[in-house]
């Protein structure tokens, strides 16, 4: 079935691209020579971008006392690596929404799965500068896309993966492996080279249940402890989804990683994530 699965995604699935412009602005983000007048400028050729920008910027979320009315203000206020999880959040939402309606999974927890570990992961590469704090945003953003497209291209099988994994108290990348033969990371990698991502952040969603590599790469176990830790704080797909113990040997690589002291920050990026969402929704 994963060759069927495959050849599915990689040359019949209906996927529209990235808009350029999120594409542009996730490139221009890593440039240190890239000013707010340049980002400013690529944000404005798309009107769904800006509008939602501007949304977020004017937002209780922030507290700015004054109106911010264009981008460049938005840019400057907001910050380069806020605008960019903007954008990308925003690109890939509009995108994914259009194309799968996510049976069998519910799309808002989907989406507020994905937002939790996204602003998690920015918060463990922040702490332990495991990866890029932006690249482990996106790649956290989409690690899990291969749910919604094996929930909707294939629901029948989908239904009985999450039968196996409920019955049985495995975790869902187990029961897809044995009912579908592939799981929902390597698949969401195969959507991650349609769109062109970076390597670096393309393995990240593709290995992020693979411990041999989690294990052996920070910005992988980035990934991988953002999602046990919104799992475990209530931010999973279902409450009857088991949640992750941690890997010993993982935590190696984040010297000094405790949840409690990352409680707060956790708390506040996850605020956060659930505001976007609102935000976002209701455009």
């Amino acid at each position: 079935m994963k060759d069927e699965i495959r050849h599915k995604v990689m040359e019949e699935l209906q996927l529209d691209p990235l808009p350029e412009a999120a594409l542009r602005v996730q490139n221009l983000v890593d440039q240190p020579d890239t000013t707010a007048k340049e980002l400013s400028s690529v944000i404005a050729t798309d009107s769904t971008l800006t509008a939602l920008l501007l949304k977020h910027a004017n937002s209780p979320l922030y507290g700015f006392s004054k109106k911010i009315g264009t981008v460049a203000l938005a840019v400057v206020v907001l910050g380069f690596d806020t605008v960019r999880e903007i954008v990308m959040s925003t690109a890939a939402m509009n995108t994914v929404s259009t194309n799968f309606t996510g049976k069998n999974v519910s799309t808002r927890r989907f989406w507020s799965h994905s937002l939790a570990v996204a602003s998690g992961a920015r918060v463990i590469a922040q702490h332990w500068r495991t990866s890029l704090p932006g690249e482990a945003f996106v790649a956290g953003l989409m690690h899990d896309l291969g749910r919604l497209v094996l929930a909707t291209e294939w629901p029948a099988a989908y239904k009985a993966v999450l039968s196996r994994s409920y019955e049985k108290g495995i975790p869902t990348h187990v029961a897809e492996k044995k009912v579908m033969e592939v799981d929902h990371a390597e698949v969401a990698g195969w959507m991650g080279e349609r769109w062109n991502l970076p390597e670096k952040i393309l393995l990240s969603i593709r290995e992020h249940h693979n411990l041999d590599v989690v294990r052996d790469n920070s910005a992988v176990c980035t990934i991988y402890l953002a999602n046990g830790l919104a799992h475990r704080e209530g931010f999973g797909h279902s409450k009857r989804e088991p949640a992750p113990r941690f890997d010993e040997q993982a935590l190696t690589l984040v010297p000094g990683f405790d949840e409690r002291s990352l409680a707060k920050e956790m708390r506040e990026a996850y605020f956060k994530a659930e505001s976007f969402l609102e935000i976002v929704s209701g455009s």
